[in-house]
């Protein structure tokens, strides 16, 4: 009986285009076709070939899924190996058919409504077992629309076969099967179920040593710097922070190693080793494409921090539920010694970046996929992500909890239907949610935030529903519902926000604790007037020990106490400059200037307070600051909000 093995692949195309349903008809097959191409009709026995999937005329299309379909008594599927993109997700269903579902986002911004464009989709590796004839198909095809909702045939009829003919091996001895990864082969999903790490681990950088790629980048930056500096010319400290993202996002995508090639696959388990040499060279020319531009930083500002140099380590798809990543400490001395600032570690779309000072030691990485009930069992808000386990161990298997936080990026593989802004991430323990806000990233299909202990996660839509609001929804409506979505601030029972109640300090602490993702509950200070029971004890201990806020006196912080608005705009600069590295004001006195109360701010505060009425944190009314006024407990959303949207 002939065996069949399919493969079902859903590819999502560029996320600016707007699909148009492909009817059953000639036109749509001639403008959209997939296909299949080998190069060679025939291969010897026992030979690993290449067949590439390709879009040709491809244009308003947003999502592919179609069946990839082979004979395994005469074929062996090796890996395959994406163009352009990143994987959703992938699931190994030892089922019957015994296939393997990939969801794959595919960014390609060169695809528009009226462009026609060749798009290169995926190298697929095969191994021929036995001499014949065999076919390699593809069917049931069907076209996402833009929101995903609305799925059609390109042509219900169409199928597209690919006629291979197995010869008999010759006894001549071959060079080097055409399938083995080379310096420059893009990320690669191995399928098989026995190990298959190589002996000497392949990296395939994208991009990075490829000069025309990096004289490319380096014209793209001019221009943006160029821009920027002509737009934001009087605003020179948002103008640094701009240049500065711009440069580490390009270091950043310059930077992705792919290391599938060292992943070893037991079972349920994929194992990535790595060996320390590897990674010298890497390394070294990751940081001098960085310094390059660092340099075009320089000549913008001299004043300016240099950008982060992020190295990716990406284990491209894994069909195992569960990934260990060895992060040895050669390897994390190799970075620091070569000036690499963040290791980031990557798989199935999911990717957590680490500060490389933060490692002491060997350590683990530990991802394991969870079922949806997990999160389901504990929730009934819609989930936006699939749930995931992670956590850090060192070299006794003790859990690692790290001093600074760890960016985490999950997949969302299709936003529609949710209110982004309200998204959050939530942390499933001993049953309930804990949510830990984030933000939703359009351009690339995911969700980042912050956390420095790990545990269970999953994005969730939080709706919070208050019934008191209503005075206040013109102008902070939106700011409440997104900062109690993301657990920054909380009702006072009863769906009860009480928005024109006054905030505490104890309040407007947390609230900035929880917006910069400062936790740490083991957190302590003197304050004699701050108890253990506290629901506020150790946000009001982080605030204090990071210099956010002071106390009354030494050892009285006065929790209960109404914050004034000075202290609200002082309390806010502070973090700026915590977090995010912001600086005061050069002139305090010019900033203030159009106040007629200016010379009620205290002179201690009046620095920070014209720090945040730059930026348009904190604003006046009517000519005024009000700075001993007292701020309500919407008016403290809405500067947290303005804070986070920086």
């Amino acid at each position: 009986m002939k065996r069949t093995r399919e493969i079902i692949l859903s590819i999502a195309l560029s996320i600016s285009m707007i699909l148009a349903v492909f009817p059953s008809s000639a036109h749509a097959v001639t403008e959209n076709q997939i296909v299949l191409d080998t190069g060679s009709a025939t291969t010897k026995e026992g030979s690993t070939f290449m067949v590439h999937l390709k879009g040709i005329n491809i244009s308003d299309m947003y999502a592919l899924q179609f069946t990839l379909a082979f004979d395994e008594a005469y074929l062996k599927l090796e890996a395959i190996s994406f163009e352009n993109g990143y994987v959703l997700s992938a699931i190994n269903e030892q089922t019957e058919n015994h296939h393997l579902q990939i969801t794959y986002a595919l960014l390609n911004n060169t695809i528009s409504k009226t462009n026609k464009s060749t798009l290169e989709i995926a190298e697929i590796s095969f191994k021929s077992l036995k001499t014949g004839v065999t076919t390699i198909s593809l069917n049931n095809m069907l076209a996402y629309s833009l929101d995903l909702n609305n799925l059609a045939p390109i042509n219900e009829n169409l199928h597209y076969e690919l006629i291979q003919t197995i010869e008999e091996k010759s006894n001549i001895p071959t060079t080097k099967p055409t399938s083995t990864p080379s310096p420059v082969t893009p990320p690669t999903t191995t399928l098989s179920s026995s190990p298959i790490a190589s002996a000497n681990p392949v990296f395939s950088p994208i991009n990075t040593f490829d000069p025309k790629e990096i004289e490319k980048v380096t014209k793209g930056l001019e221009l943006t710097l160029e821009k920027l500096t002509k737009q934001h010319e009087k605003d020179k400290q948002f103008l640094q922070r701009e240049a500065i993202k711009a440069v580490e996002a390009a270091i950043e995508k310059q930077s992705e190693l792919n290391v599938s090639n060292s992943v070893i696959i037991n079972g349920n388990v994929a194992t990535l080793k790595m060996a320390a040499d590897q990674f010298t060279e890497l390394f070294k020319t990751i940081y001098d494409n960085a310094e390059k531009w660092n340099d075009l930083l320089k000549e913008l500002d001299s004043t300016i921090s240099k950008a982060k140099v992020t190295v990716t380590l990406n284990l491209g798809v894994q069909a195992s539920k569960e990934v260990a990543v060895q992060i040895n400490a050669d390897i994390i001395q190799k970075a620091k010694a070569n000036g690499i600032d963040v290791i980031s570690i990557k798989v199935n779309g999911v990717s957590l970046a680490v500060d490389v000072d933060q490692f002491q030691g060997d350590t683990i990485l530990n991802i394991a996929k969870q079922p949806a009930s997990a999160a389901t069992n504990a929730t009934d808000l819609k989930l936006a992500s699939e749930v995931f386990s992670f956590e850090f161990l060192d070299s006794s298997q003790k859990s690692v909890v790290f001093t600074k936080p760890v960016v985490i990026k999950l997949p969302i593989a299709n936003a529609v239907g949710f209110n982004t802004d309200i998204l959050t991430l939530a942390k499933i323990i001993d049953g309930k949610l804990e949510f830990y806000g984030g933000q939703y990233m359009e351009e690339g299909h995911y969700f980042e935030s912050t956390r420095k202990s790990f545990s269970t996660y999953v994005i969730v839509e939080n709706k919070v529903a208050f019934n008191d609001t209503s005075s206040v929804q013109s102008w902070a409506g939106k700011e409440i519902a997104i900062a109690a979505a993301k657990g920054i601030v909380q009702g006072r029972g009863d769906q009860k926000f009480v928005p024109n109640e006054k905030v505490t300090r104890a309040e407007f602490a947390t609230m900035i604790v929880k917006a910069f993702h400062l936790e740490d509950e083991s957190a302590t200070s003197d304050f004699k007037d701050v108890k253990d029971k506290d629901w506020y004890k150790s946000a009001v201990a982080v605030a204090a020990r990071d210099g956010l806020i002071n106390g009354r006196t030494q050892d009285q912080f006065v929790p209960n106490d109404f914050i004034s608005r000075a202290e609200m705009a002082t309390i806010a600069a502070r973090a700026l400059k915590f977090v995010k590295g912001y600086k005061n004001s050069a002139d305090a006195n010019e900033a203030l200037v159009k106040f007629k109360d200016a010379a009620l701010i205290h002179p201690f505060l009046k620095e920070e307070v014209a720090l945040t009425v730059s930026l348009g944190i904190v604003k006046g009314v009517d000519s005024s600051f009000n700075p001993n006024g007292l701020s309500s407990r919407a008016e403290a959303t809405v500067v947290i909000s303005r804070l986070l949207n920086l």
